[in-house]
This record gives structure tokens, sequence and C-alpha cells, in this order.
């Protein structure tokens, strides 16, 4: 940056509002020593429907387009409590320009930009880094049109020139042309700017001759007998194809038709379906209450069992010496029973011999016959036979 400009900018950011006056400084130092077609002003500008003496900067800066160099206008305002609120880059036209309203640009020539939305919440964000991003944008999209002005034809005899119209193409490469300021003060700068276009020729269209009635009579019957014949060509082909999509439609409505009733029958299922499973979940829950009833009475049944006393087997039953006499008995033949068993097994594995096995088993047999007619005798006294 130029001494007198990095000077008068030390003034102004002095004798202002702003708040964080170093970074501005900084940023400023860093955008105008890359882009030369920019320099510094302190002026009166709308800020969001405001006016406010802001400093900002004017000028081009070059974005390349279809492989050709084009330098675009813009500003840049700064607001005092910047980086806070976010700088404001404007596509500012020349009267020979229009605005190419986009998704970046508002028909004022306001730029918005996700990367200005999140500028106070990420300190990193820094101007110079948004006009690398703009020159990317407008390499795509341009942002201004030049706008020829129509030329005024001149009338000859037996001839009629159609008035040129306006047309619109990108600003011409190189020559945005961009003066430095002159003089410069603690609170103004002035700078001029010279928009300059090569105006090119557009061709004149003429129409000439002249003809004879009867020719313009026998011309106006063939057209008119041409636009007849159209007409009824059209009339032909709409009705075929109103045929046409009455065949399609009518096929299409058979055929929703046919899907309707197959949805209704699925329906009328659904709805059996859902009044089985309603009538299913009623029993369940009939069921679920009824086993939680006879599971708290289990419950109460055991707590009473749990406080009784133990109770002995023999006091419940009650024998009289009969029957003791009987149970005795029982027990007896059976243990004398089991005995010849297992001598029986001894003798197999030879754990004994024949002579032992047919002493102890004649001894046995004889009081297990005799247990056995004690028992018969018992039941035939106790009456339980």
């Amino acid at each position: 940056m130029h001494p007198e400009t990095a000077n008068w900018l030390q003034q102004v950011l002095i004798s202002s509002n702003y708040s964080n006056r170093d970074r501005i400084y900084d940023e400023f130092d860093e955008v105008l020593s890359q882009y030369n077609g920019l320099n510094p002003k302190f002026d009166k500008h709308v800020f969001r429907g405001c006016f406010y003496n802001l400093l900002g900067m004017i000028g081009v800066i070059p974005v390349t387009y279809r492989n050709v160099t084009y330098n675009i206008p813009i500003g840049i305002w700064v607001m005092y409590d910047y980086p806070l609120t976010p700088p404001e880059f404007v596509v500012m036209p020349t009267e020979n320009m229009k605005i190419v309203v986009g998704k970046h640009v508002k028909p004022d020539g306001v730029i918005t930009h996700p990367y200005l939305d999140t500028y106070a919440s990420r300190p990193q964000n820094r101007m110079i880094e948004f006009i690398s991003i703009l020159r990317k944008i407008f390499s795509t999209e341009t942002p201004v049109v030049s706008v020829k002005q129509p030329v005024k034809s001149s009338q000859t005899s037996n001839s009629f020139s159609m008035p040129q119209p306006v047309s619109m193409s990108m600003p011409r490469p190189n020559t945005f042309m961009y003066n430095t300021p002159t003089t410069t003060t603690a609170t103004t700068n002035n700078v001029s700017y010279n928009y300059s276009y090569p105006s090119t020729s557009q061709p004149s269209y003429s129409l000439g001759g002249s003809g004879s009635l009867a020719n313009s009579s026998n011309s106006l019957n063939r057209s008119n007998n041409s636009k007849a014949s159209v007409l009824n060509e059209v009339k032909d082909k709409i009705k075929k194809d109103i045929e046409t999509i009455n065949k399609d439609l009518k096929s299409q409505i058979d055929v929703l038709l046919d899907e309707n009733k197959k949805l209704l029958e699925n329906e009328m299922k659904i709805s059996n379906s859902m009044n089985l499973f309603e009538g299913e979940m009623l029993k369940i829950k009939s069921n679920i209450t009824i086993f939680q009833g006879k599971n708290k009475e289990i419950a109460v049944k055991i707590e009473q069992l749990k406080n009784k006393k133990e109770i002995n087997p023999d006091d419940i039953l009650q024998l009289t010496p009969l029957m003791n006499q009987l149970v005795d008995t029982i027990a007896e033949e059976s243990a004398i029973e089991d005995m010849i068993y297992y001598l029986g097994k001894a003798l197999t594995s030879e754990q004994i011999d024949l002579s032992y096995y047919l002493k102890h088993i004649r001894a046995l047999s004889r009081e297990q016959f005799l247990k056995k007619v004690l028992i018969k005798k018992i039941r035939v006294q106790a009456q339980l036979m």
C-alpha cells in the first residue's frame, strides 16, 4: 500500500468510530496491496437502510470469464463494529452496464454468500479471502452485462430500416479504467472512474421492393387456402390425439377400478383379521387377569403354610397297633426281597460262591414266606381284604 494512502487510512480510522482499527487496517493493507484496481474511500453509504459515514474500497477486480479477463466494478463497505457485522460487498455497474440478478447478486447489487453469514462466528474470515471466492463465482456467473443503446436508422426511398435491438453482453476486457486519487484528506477521498467500452456496429435490415395488386391478391388467396388446409390437418390430428388419449384413459381407468376392487377386498380381509385379533387380545387379557388372581391366592397360601408348624407324618396317620404291625411286616418283607436280589447279583459277579448263596437264600426264602402269611392274616383280621 502506498505510504500516502496508509497515512490517510490511519487518520480516518483514528477520527472515526471504528472499534477494531488494527484489524481493519491490516485487512485493507492486504486487499489494496494485492488488488491495484481498488482504492479506499470514506463517504456516506446506505447500509441496511440507514446512512452512515463508512470506510470502504471501490474499484475493479479482475475476473476471468471464458478465458477472457474482465474488470468487474465492486464496492466494499465496513461497519463500525467490524468484524461483528460482516462487510457489505456491492456490484457497482456503470451507465452502460446492467446487473445480472443471480444466486449471489440481488437486484440492488448487494452480494450474498454463506461466507458472509458466518463472519461473526468465524474470526479467521477475511475480506481478501472473500474476494478470491467472488472471483471464482463471477468466473461462472457474471454479475453485470454491458447494455448498448439502439442506433437510430435513416429512412431512404423504397426501403425501411429496422431499428437495432438493445444487445446485452459481457463487459469488454481491459476497458474498465481506474484513475488514482489526486488529493486525499482525513475525511474525503476523491476517486474518479472512467468506464469505456468499444461500440460495435449492428447490421441494418431493410424491407424493399413493390408488387402489383393482382399478385398481392393471388398470394393472399394462396395464403388463405394454405391456412385452411393447415387448420383441417390440425383438426384431424387433434381428433386422432383425443381418441388416442380417450382410449388410454379408459384402459387406465379400468386398471384403476380393478386395483380399487382388490384394495377393497383386502381392506375387508384386514378388517376381519383385526376383529379376530381384538377378540384374541380380550381372551388373553382375561386369562392374564385370572392368572394374576390365582397367583395371589397361591402366594397367600404359601405365607399361611410358612407360619404353621411342621407336621409329623405319624401324627397324621394315627395307626392302630394292628396297622402298625402290618406296616412293619410289609417293610421287613420288602427288605428280604431286596436282600435276595442283591445276593443274586453278587453270585453273578462271582463275589460269593454258590454254597454261600444257597445257604442264605434258603433262610431268607423261608422267612419271606412267613412274613407274607402274616401280612395276609393281618389284612383279614383288619378287614382290608
